[in-house]
């Protein structure tokens, strides 16, 4: 059976309105599972993480992404989203990506 992206994006959309963040984000888990390159879905199941509560697995993503900016040129777009220039400044700014090559 192959994998309907489509399907899991709405899937994980509809759980997050209803607020069943647990459901959401086995759908992104998903997602990365058959697309482990799709930066856009790791970044949104760290702010999936934030909103249930689990600061440290949505640090551990967010700082994924940054670092894979980084390895792309692309310092400035890391320090961002490494140190908070985003709704959840809290969490994001708990950590550190070191910018040098």
């Amino acid at each position: 059976m192959q994998f309907d992206k489509e399907k899991a994006l709405k899937a994980a959309e509809k759980f997050s309105q209803q607020g069943n963040y647990s459901a959401a984000i086995t759908e992104y888990q998903k997602i990365i599972a058959a697309e482990p390159a799709n930066y856009m879905a790791i970044n949104t199941l760290g702010d999936l993480f934030v909103r249930a509560g689990q600061n440290q697995e949505a640090i551990q993503h967010f700082f994924a992404v940054a670092e894979e900016y980084r390895k792309s040129g692309f310092a400035v777009k890391a320090s961002h989203l490494a140190t908070g220039c985003s709704p959840n400044r809290s969490v994001r700014s708990q950590g550190h990506v070191s910018l040098n090559s």
